[in-house]
């Protein structure tokens, strides 16, 4: 599919989600609040406190379809840039 691409995640990821490549579904759009967003967790440490992933995507990723999702639904000239 056009609007959907293979991907390398640069950081660790949590053991029981594995390392292996990601897709980018870039013909959707979703609106997510940060409440409901689970944090990866990585462990914990030799204190008991959770270790998490902190580390963000590089901008790059984003640029790969910049305007897929907007196109695909019509939006394209009602979304500023």
């Amino acid at each position: 599919m056009p609007f959907n691409k293979l991907i390398e995640i640069p950081f660790e990821m949590p053991k029981s989600w594995g390392n292996a490549e990601r897709w980018i579904k870039g013909d959707m759009i979703n609106a997510v609040g940060f409440h409901r967003v689970d944090l990866l967790r990585l462990g914990k440490t030799s204190t008991g406190k959770r270790i998490y992933q902190m580390e963000a995507l590089p901008d790059e990723l984003f640029k790969i379809y910049p305007d897929s999702s907007r196109k695909r639904k019509g939006l394209a000239k009602s979304v500023r840039k």
